[in-house]
Formats: C-alpha cells, sequence, structure tokens
C-alpha cells in the first residue's frame, strides 16, 4: 500500500548536468579517399586537416543538456555534454562523421598521442 503510494506520487526529475572542460583534442584522420577533409566543432569555424591527417583542435565548452530520471533513481536519458555528438568530420563539405568527447577518447592513440579517427 505505502510503495503504491510512493510510486504514484513520484515522476520524472530532470536533473541539468555540469559543462565539459575546455581543452585540446589531438586527432589523426586516416582515410582511404584522397579528398579535402575538414573538422567543425557545432557551429565554430571549420579547421581543415592537413595532408598528413594530424591536426590538433580546440575543444569549446559544449551545450550542456538535462538527464531524466523515473522516480527520480532510473537514468532514461543521459543529457551529459560529453555524450553529445558535436565534432563533425567533413570531406568536401559534407559531414562524413559525427563523434561525441566520449566516442573521441575511446578511439586508439597513435605513437604520437593522435587519437585515430577511420573514415
Amino acid at each position: 500500500m505505502v510503495l503504491g503510494l510512493v510510486l504514484s506520487l513520484s515522476g520524472c526529475v530532470c536533473a541539468l548536468q555540469c559543462y565539459n572542460k575546455p581543452g585540446s583534442e589531438k586527432l589523426h584522420v586516416v582515410a582511404a579517399r584522397r579528398a579535402q577533409y575538414a573538422i567543425r566543432i557545432n557551429d565554430r569555424p571549420e579547421v581543415a586537416v592537413p595532408v598528413d591527417g594530424r591536426v590538433v583542435v580546440d575543444m569549446p565548452v559544449l551545450p550542456r543538456g538535462c538527464s531524466v530520471y523515473v522516480f527520480g533513481i532510473i537514468k532514461v536519458t543521459d543529457g551529459r555534454p560529453e555524450r553529445v555528438r558535436a565534432v563533425h568530420i567533413l570531406r568536401d563539405g559534407k559531414v562524413v562523421r559525427r563523434l561525441s568527447l566520449r566516442a573521441i577518447h575511446d578511439l586508439p592513440l597513435d605513437p604520437d598521442g593522435y587519437r585515430i579517427v577511420k573514415l
């Protein structure tokens, strides 16, 4: 009886997440096709990728979102900025891959410490 009352009075909770820490990311774009590649983060200007594919991009503070919890315990959505696919890899001006900060940190490293992005 009491459990039913508690569940009926509980609902969804939206928790505003913290901002990410700005910094820089070292990326190594590896592609089989010769083309002009660039990296765009959100609505910032594009950063051209040199011929060797190695580029250092400055990561700005990304928009934060809300995480939704059912009954204040069970997470339904994750609104952390690290999960937003804000990093866009462009080939000849068209988006070919979207990455989040979390996905970037899961990429393998080359010997020089660059994250390898295979296209």
